[in-house]
C-alpha cells in the first residue's frame, strides 16, 4: 500500500516507532517529485511516499484528498505476463508496458479501470522479493478499503482480471 504524506519524519514516528514497523528501503524517485520508505508489514510492504515537487502526483493527491492511501499494490512473480493478459482482457492501463520503480518492475492500471482506486501490479526488486521481515507488533496488513461508487461491479472486476475472490 503506498500512502501519501506531508512529513515523512513525522510518519515515521508513527508507523516506524509507535507501530514498530521496520525500514527496509528509502531513496528518491525524481521522475515521481518523490521520497520513497518501505516499511515491512509481515510478508508485505507499506510504502510512505512523501512529495518533493509541486508537480508531482502524490503533491496533487494530497491537495484534492489530503494525506492517506493513495494506491495499493498487487504483488506478481512475472509483470510482464500479468500486464499482457490484462491488455488481452481489455483492462485499461497507465502504464502499457511494466517499468522500473521503487518496490521493482510495475504498471499501473488506469484510474478508470477500478473507479478512480490506484492499484498497480509489481514483481518487487530482487532484495524485495523474499518477503518483508516480521516487524513489531503488527503481523499484517488485514484489508484495504477502497471507496468506489459500485462495490458489486467493482468485484466483478476484481474477479476478472485477477482471479480474486470477494467477500462481502
Amino acid at each position: 500500500m503506498g500512502i501519501a504524506v506531508h512529513d515523512m519524519a513525522a510518519a515515521l514516528r508513527f508507523y516506524g516507532e509507535a507501530l514498530g514497523l521496520p525500514v527496509v528501503r528509502e531513496g528518491e524517485a525524481p521522475a515521481r517529485g518523490a521520497r520513497m520508505t518501505l516499511l515491512a508489514v509481515s510478508g508485505s510492504y507499506l510504502e510512505l511516499v512523501q512529495p518533493t515537487t509541486a508537480e508531482s502526483p502524490f503533491a496533487e493527491h494530497i491537495g484534492q484528498r489530503g494525506e492517506g492511501l493513495h494506491h495499493a499494490a498487487l504483488g506478481t512473480d512475472d509483470v510482464n505476463a500479468l500486464v499482457v493478459a490484462l491488455r488481452d482482457k481489455g483492462v485499461p492501463l497507465q502504464d502499457a508496458e511494466p517499468r522500473e520503480g521503487f518496490t521493482g518492475r510495475l504498471s499501473r492500471l488506469a484510474p478508470e479501470a477500478m473507479d478512480g482506486a490506484l492499484l498497480e501490479v509489481v514483481q518487487p526488486r530482487p532484495d524485495l522479493s523474499g518477503g518483508a521481515p516480521q516487524g513489531g507488533p503488527v503481523r499484517r496488513i488485514d484489508h484495504v478499503v477502497l471507496r468506489l461508487p459500485d462495490v458489486d461491479a467493482a468485484s466483478q472486476r476484481l474477479r476478472d482480471y485477477f482471479g480474486m475472490e470477494t467477500k462481502r
